[in-house]
């Protein structure tokens, strides 16, 4: 029996970096996660100390919490892509048609 075969038409490296990312598919989409929350999180701060007229307005911590929420939708958007092309490299090539 050859390297290939036609059940298996992938090298032993293949397969490996394929399982490989097929787990860090779910690793990257629970740090989108993780940040998403993060920046609903510096949100809600940044509303409740941006308000006028209260007792603990202060523009220099709601600023600071914005700041924080953009860096966490980046971080997001970035683990979202990161697994979006692990997603790519773990799922198989279709098979090619044979007429035989």
């Amino acid at each position: 029996m050859g390297l290939f075969s036609r059940k298996t038409p992938e090298t032993a490296e293949q397969s490996y970096i394929r399982a490989a990312a097929a787990r860090q598919v779910e690793i990257a989409r629970k740090r989108a996660y993780a940040a998403d929350q993060e920046a609903q999180k510096q949100q809600m701060t940044a509303d409740v100390y941006g308000r006028t007229g209260t007792d603990y307005h202060d523009p220099s911590i709601a600023a600071e919490a914005v700041a924080k929420r953009d860096a966490a939708l980046d971080r997001r958007d970035r683990n979202r892509q990161d697994a979006d092309r692990q997603k790519q490299i773990a799922t198989p090539p279709p098979a090619k048609r044979r007429w035989l």
